[in-house]
This record gives structure tokens, C-alpha cells and sequence, in this order.
């Protein structure tokens, strides 16, 4: 019976790690090459850039606020903390204060 789980629990990492590589790997290299494109001119294209740079900047950092907000806003563990934070300071600080500063900063940072 350990065996099987043993067993189990490799497989189960072993798939997590090839979804992993082959689903967000590789949208992570199709965002990072083709958001650029949007305002920068690409080496081997005759044509332009659909967005001029001041807009195209604006995009991606827009595009890396949102996505730094949403990853840190799907973190279980903020919960976790904002729920002690909370109860420390006896509802002073609420949870959705500390949950959406630290979202806030993330996205700033990113």
C-alpha cells in the first residue's frame, strides 16, 4: 500500500511538472516575445508596429500590473495571513486591506 502511493505521488508529480513545462513555459515565451512586438519594430518584418511606443509600453506594463494583481490575489497563503492579521489587530486591519495592498504592491513591482 506505501508502495502504491509512493508510486502514485511520483507520477503525480511527474505529470504536474511536464503540464507545467509544456502549458505555462511556453505561454510565458509566446507573451514575452509577441507583447514587445506590439511597439517594437521585429528584425525580420517589413512592417510596423501596430502600436506606437508610448502605447505600446502602456500595454505591457498594464498587462504585468494585471497579471502580478491576479497571481498575488489567487495566493491561498494571503488569506491565511490576512485572517491572523485581522484577529491580531482586532478588525483595525482587515483581511481585504492586507490582501489587496500586497496585490497592489506586486503589481507595482512587477
Amino acid at each position: 500500500v506505501l508502495a502504491m502511493g509512493v508510486l502514485q505521488a511520483q507520477l503525480g508529480m511527474i505529470m504536474f511538472n511536464l503540464g507545467l513545462n509544456w502549458g505555462f513555459t511556453s505561454i510565458g515565451d509566446q507573451v514575452g516575445t509577441l507583447l514587445p512586438s506590439a511597439f517594437l519594430g521585429v528584425p525580420d518584418s517589413d512592417e510596423d508596429p501596430p502600436y506606437s511606443y508610448a502605447v505600446g509600453v502602456t500595454i505591457a506594463l498594464g498587462t504585468m500590473f494585471v497579471l502580478g494583481v491576479l497571481a498575488t490575489r489567487a495566493e491561498p497563503a494571503l488569506n491565511v495571513v490576512g485572517a491572523t492579521v485581522e484577529k491580531l489587530t482586532k478588525g483595525s486591519f482587515t483581511k481585504n486591506m492586507l490582501i489587496y495592498s500586497v496585490c497592489f504592491g506586486v503589481g507595482t513591482g512587477m
